[in-house]
Parts: C-alpha cells; structure tokens; sequence
C-alpha cells in the first residue's frame, strides 16, 4: 500500500492491466477470422478506386473524411489490418479515459471504471467496426481536450474540442460544456495554470462553432423523434449487456430494473450528505450526467438496445461504467460499516461485482460471435458469386435476399456495400452489381441479367430466418 493508493493501482500497472483486456479481446476476434462488415467494404473499395474519402464527408465532416481516408489507405483491404488500427485507437481511448479519471478520482477508482467501460459489451461497435474510426478519435480528442483543461491550458483545449465535433458530433453536447466544469471542484488538484471565465467563454466557443458548421451540412436527413429511455437504459444495463434478446426477457428486464433500483439508493444516499469524492454516490451522479448528455443523439437516431447500433452508445457507456462502479463502492462502503460481520457483507458485495464482469464477459463473447457471423455472410456472398458467375465475377450481377440476415442485430453486408464488395474482390473495372435488399418486397430483378438468389442456397446449414434490426 502506497499514499496514493494499492500498488496494483498505480498507473504504470494500470496501464497494463487496461492494454491486456483491450489486446485480449481483439485477439479472440482476430483468432475467430475476422473479416470486412458492412460500410468496412463501402470505405475500403471507395479509397481504394478513388485515394480519398467521398467529398460529401469532406464538406460535413472533415475530421472524418481525414481519419477514414488516412486508415483505411494503411489497412487497404486487409481486414486484419483494420482491426489492428481499431484496436489502437481503442486502447489510446481507453489510456486517455484511464489519465482523466485519475485526475478526478481514486487511482483503484480510475482503474476500475476504465477496466468497467472496457469489459462492457455495450459500445463493442467501437472496438470491432473499422468504420466507427473516426468515432473513436473524436472521443479521443475530446478526451485529450479535457486533459488540456484539467492544467488550464484552455487554447489547445478549445482546438481539439472543435476538432471533435467536427470529426464526429455525437459528443458535441459534451465537448461544448467541458470548459465551463473543468477545471473545477470535479478534479482532486488545482490546474497548474489560471484559467478565466472568458478562457472558458473561447473554448466552449470552439466546439459551439464546429457544431454549428456541422448542423449546417448535415451528411443525412434526420427527423426528429423522442427518443426511448427504456431501450437507452436497457442497452446500457439491461439487453446490451447480455448483447442478445435470446436470454429470457424477465431475466434482462430484472438485471436493469436492479441496476434502476441500486441508482435510486445511491441517489438518496448522495441527498442525504455522503458526497465524497471517492464514496460512489457522486460517481453515480456523474456517470448519469455523462449518460444524459450523450442521450440527446435519440432525437435524430433510433437507438439500439445491441448490435451496430451501440455506436450512439461511444460516451453514454463511459457513463455506465461510471454509475456500476459508483454502485458497487456505495455497497461496499455502506454495508462494511453498517453490518458487525462486515466481512461476510462485502465478500456479498464482491460475489456481486463477479457476477457483473461474468456477465460481461459472456455478452463479450456473444458479441463477437455476432460480429464474427456477420463478417463471415459477407464473405459467403462473395464466395457464391466467385463460384456461380458466368463469366467474369467482376462483371456479374447477382441479388441475395430476400432480406438482410441480422446476427443478434449486426448485418454482415447491405444493399450499398454490395458493389465494392466486387470490386474489391475481383477488380474495378467489371461493372458488376451486387444488391442486398433489406426487404423482401425488393426482392426482384431490376434487369434482364440479374440472379436472384436466396440466402439458403450461399450460407451452409440450416436456411437462416431473415430478421430486421430490433
């Protein structure tokens, strides 16, 4: 034990222990065979006929049109390629998250809510999807911004915040209202430089102006919706966690319905004067704060309780881990000073904590596994048509349906990936189609020279149920 804490908590262990669940993870998806999904084959063939990102991303997301046209110009069409670049960034993520906590909280604190966020299977999309890239360097540019500001170097802060929205808005809530909470009372030292009101005023300015830029060139056409806290709050610590609905529905509703019901204990706990930094109230507290800002992505976007869609999950879920480690440590402290037989309380409370990264780690494989299935459906597609082409594959033109296949909400190939799925497979200059409806009534040919074929007669094994996204 050291003044700042248990030895194992230390950064430089820290560190470690974060690199090893983040490299053992893409190890056992790298070792399952990893292969292109989805917008992975729009991006990787559109760079690869083009040297650039489209100039549509170019006008609305620069930042983004940046990240995908320098990686995936490293990874070219290397699927393995692209995950070791996923898997870097993730792990700087999870480093930057690590360095912020640290200066806020307990370093066994820090470790744990960053080990949390890593374990949870509900923002897996940023860890596996190469096309979330440009996601993972907005967050972490957004995480370096607070770094900056955490020392009071507000200018450099208020260039990575402008930098983060426009790379990916999804945080814009976030990188607007940083400036004006740190530094402050959330962080354990006081910033080595000063920092002014309109210090602050100029950098929350920054990134108020990147959104602002973004809002005006909307890369697509969204309405607005309400969005749905059950599924939010369900994709979080209900289904997200088990990232699957095949587990009985009572099952999934009592684990968010407890996770609901240790929150309001924290809460009145927190009202009721236990706010140390350190005690888990406050941890709770903020953690929802994070989720409720990072909500507001419902008004545009349909959430997803699993699957792709947890990518609108990318700085919600930091809060999660933020709220289930606050739980745990409200737990541990109450009950160990509450109860005579302490010892036999908190060996309760960590019997819990085991059963929480258990479950994680079975969602962890049964995301994998989905996103492993789906890579695979896109490969069998290309298989088929390499086999069954008359002619040059790169000139044929074949329809695969009568519907997407969705593995536990993850899509292995869609309708608009179809053709450079061609191209990159057998050449550019072919002209060949290749459609994946997403329902059956486009199931149909649109010409004379189209194939139609259903998934049964490309996928091995029983014929798959097409399913839609839930």
């Amino acid at each position: 034990m050291t003044a700042d804490g248990p030895r194992w908590a230390r950064p430089l262990p820290a560190a470690g222990i974060l690199a090893a669940l983040v490299l053992g993870r893409a190890l056992a998806y790298a070792a399952g065979g990893v292969d292109f999904v989805l917008d992975d084959w729009s991006f990787a063939g559109y760079r690869a006929a083009h040297g650039a990102m489209t100039d549509v991303f170019l006008r609305s997301r620069p930042g983004t049109w940046a990240v995908q046209t320098v990686l995936f110009g490293i990874a070219g069409d290397h699927p393995l390629a692209l995950l070791g670049l996923v898997t870097a960034l993730f792990l700087g993520v999870t480093l930057l998250l690590h360095r912020v906590l640290l200066r806020c909280i307990a370093p066994s604190l820090a470790l744990a809510v960053a080990a949390v966020w890593v374990i949870m299977p509900n923002h897996n999309t940023l860890a596996l999807w190469g096309a979330t890239m440009p996601t993972l360097v907005a967050l972490a540019l957004l995480l370096g911004a607070v770094l900056l500001l955490v020392d009071g170097r507000w200018l450099p802060a208020a260039l990575l915040l402008g930098a983060s929205v426009l790379t990916y808005e999804l945080f814009a809530p976030l990188c607007v209202l940083a400036p004006f909470v740190v530094p402050g009372r959330l962080q354990r030292d006081p910033p080595t430089r000063p920092i002014r009101t309109i210090h602050r005023v100029v950098a929350g300015g920054a990134a108020l102006a990147a959104t602002a830029y973004v809002a005006a060139r909307p890369l697509y056409s969204r309405d607005l919706r309400l969005p749905d806290p059950v599924v939010f709050w369900s994709g979080h610590f209900g289904s997200g966690l088990f990232a699957t609905a095949d587990p009985p529905a009572v099952l999934r509703l009592a684990v968010a319905g407890l996770v609901a019901v240790a929150v309001v204990v924290c809460l009145v706990a927190w009202a009721r004067g236990t706010r140390g930094r350190d005690d888990g109230p406050g941890l709770v507290l903020a953690g929802l704060a994070i989720m409720g800002l990072s909500a507001w992505v419902g008004l545009t976007l349909p959430f997803g309780a699993f699957g792709q869609n947890d990518r609108l999950y990318a700085s919600s879920s930091i809060g999660a881990a933020m709220v289930t480690v606050g739980i745990f440590r409200h737990a541990w402290l109450r009950l160990g000073a509450a109860r005579p037989d302490h010892r036999g309380a908190r060996l309760a409370v960590g019997s819990g904590a085991a059963a929480f990264v258990a479950l994680c780690l079975v969602g962890q494989r049964i995301s994998l596994q989905s996103w492993l299935r789906a890579g695979d459906d896109a490969v069998a597609v290309v298989a088929y048509v390499r086999t069954h082409a008359e002619g040059d594959p790169a000139a044929s033109h074949f329809v695969v349906g009568p519907a997407r296949i969705y593995r536990n909400a993850v899509t292995g190939i869609q309708d608009g990936d179809g053709k450079w799925a061609l191209r990159l497979s057998f050449g550019f200059d072919g002209g060949g189609t290749l459609r994946i409806p997403d329902t059956a009534d486009d199931f149909v040919q649109q010409r004379d020279d189209e194939v139609l074929v259903e998934w049964s007669e490309v996928l091995p094994g029983p014929p798959p149920v097409p399913t839609t996204d839930p």
